[in-house]
């Protein structure tokens, strides 16, 4: 409860109710995706957890297929939105001059921070199959205090995007810590194949972003923003299954096995 609602109770009591004006705006976009997100992986999630109870063996490969394309498909969500958000956005607050809601660093920080938020949900769902949340409390507590000591120094230096700077801090944190503890004293695995997927999709989304800067579609109408939203979908969407098979052609495989053993 504190710690998703820190970035806005501190930017209430250190800055001004415009600059809260402006994150919820922002976060509006957001929350709507990651409740997308949330609505579509969650009967998949309760079946996954009766099968980590049941058939351990098939779980494993089950979760190498679920980790692997979960991850890929956040990081194209939260690429499309770094693309095309600022303009959408734009468009969305046009008329309106009470606060300048064109951002370009708090668009890349919010993608980080939900990138990082949602990016850890498969680790954090083996936590919950195992029932081991005694043993990780304590990260959300050391959680908890990363976000609001970081929050609150970088908020009186750089004002809203030290209130998103100081949840990723946080988010490095307690992801790294639930990567760890859901691969080695739960699933009984090297943690590399997790970083691993971390660091390629990583990868792809930096040079989208050396391509297009999230103010490349500024300025465009609905329309125009419509269809150039379509055209790079159309190949930014493959360029992550490429890069994707490319380096984790097991649970590709594995996939395509799952497939033929249900019909």
């Amino acid at each position: 409860m504190v710690f998703n609602n820190t970035d806005v109770l501190l930017l209430s009591f250190l800055t001004d109710f415009k600059v809260v004006s402006i994150y919820t705006i922002y976060n509006i976009f957001f929350s709507q995706v990651q409740t997308f997100i949330t609505s579509i992986i969650s009967g998949f999630s309760f079946a996954l957890g009766q099968m980590f109870h049941i058939n351990r063996d098939k779980f494993l490969k089950v979760y190498n297929v679920y980790e692997t394309f979960y991850i890929m498909a956040t990081f194209i969500i939260y690429t499309l939105m770094a693309v095309f958000l600022l303009p959408l956005i734009q468009i969305y607050t046009s008329g309106i001059d009470d606060a300048n809601y064109t951002n370009v660093y708090l668009v890349i920080l919010f993608v980080i921070m939900n990138l990082l938020s949602n990016g850890k949900l498969p680790s954090n769902h083996v936590l919950e199959f195992s029932e081991k949340f005694e043993e990780t409390r304590s990260h959300a507590i050391v959680e908890m205090i990363i976000n609001i000591v970081v929050s609150v120094v970088a908020i009186l230096i750089w004002g809203i995007c030290g209130a998103i700077l100081g949840t990723i801090v946080a988010l490095l944190y307690r992801g790294a810590m639930m990567i760890y503890y859901s691969n080695k004293k739960v699933l009984n695995r090297s943690v590399f194949n997790t970083y691993k997927l971390w660091l390629v999709n990583g990868a792809v989304f930096a040079v989208i972003m050396l391509v297009f800067f999230v103010d490349s579609f500024c300025g465009l109408s609905f329309l125009n923003l419509l269809i150039k939203g379509i055209i790079h979908t159309l190949w930014i969407v493959p360029l992550y299954i490429a890069i994707n098979f490319i380096f984790f052609k097991e649970a590709f495989k594995n996939l395509i096995a799952l497939r033929r053993n249900k019909q």
